[in-house]
């Protein structure tokens, strides 16, 4: 091969290379781009899930703090056999709804946190929005410092623990009630 073909291949070789290089900048940023976009996306996504959470929360709330409160006033005025049937009656009605309350709380807050792995794995790089800092003190296990000041929530439960809590109260609430009334007829 004489010397101008290997220098006009090595010149075509050299465009190429820089073709390339050009293209790979342009997919990179458009890559980026893209991440971006996604990780937008998924962060609404996310905040929409946790406001899906705690319409549902409060909705088996608002009906828990009425089938209670119709309890306790039945309850209170209580005075024939058939008083305590309805009696019975609603507090089978709020251990159904406690029953229901758990049973989509626990679908919607693993849902939750789905949504929030997906966001954690389109952050950018060194946001710490859901990673980093933000996880460890998510998740209660260290105290995390950030521009000089220490944040901790080491010993204090998860906002998802205390519903799963409440749940539990009402649910205890409706039985022990039930085995008010029960028990008597039981006995006899």
């Amino acid at each position: 091969m004489d010397k101008e073909s290997r220098d006009l291949l090595i010149g075509v070789a050299d465009l190429i290379v820089e073709f390339l290089k050009e293209r790979s900048q342009e997919q990179k940023k458009e890559n980026s781009e893209e991440r971006m976009r996604q990780f937008e996306v998924a962060k609404a996504i996310e905040l929409h899930e946790a406001g899906v959470v705690w319409q549902c929360t409060q909705t088996y709330l608002t009906a828990n703090t009425f089938f209670s409160a119709l309890i306790g006033t039945s309850y209170i005025v209580r005075s024939s056999d058939q008083n305590n049937l309805i009696i019975l009656l609603f507090t089978l009605v709020g251990i159904a709804i406690c029953v229901l309350w758990f049973l989509s709380y626990e679908r919607l807050s693993t849902y939750y946190r789905f949504r929030i792995a997906e966001a954690k794995k389109l952050e950018p790089y060194g946001w710490h929005i859901y990673s980093g800092a933000a996880e460890k003190l998510s998740s209660g296990h260290a105290p995390v410092e950030v521009g000089g000041k220490w944040f901790s929530l080491m010993g204090s439960p998860s906002n998802l623990t205390v519903i799963r809590l409440l749940i539990f109260v009402f649910m205890s609430f409706y039985i022990f009630l039930a085995s008010k009334i029960f028990l008597p007829f039981l006995l006899c």
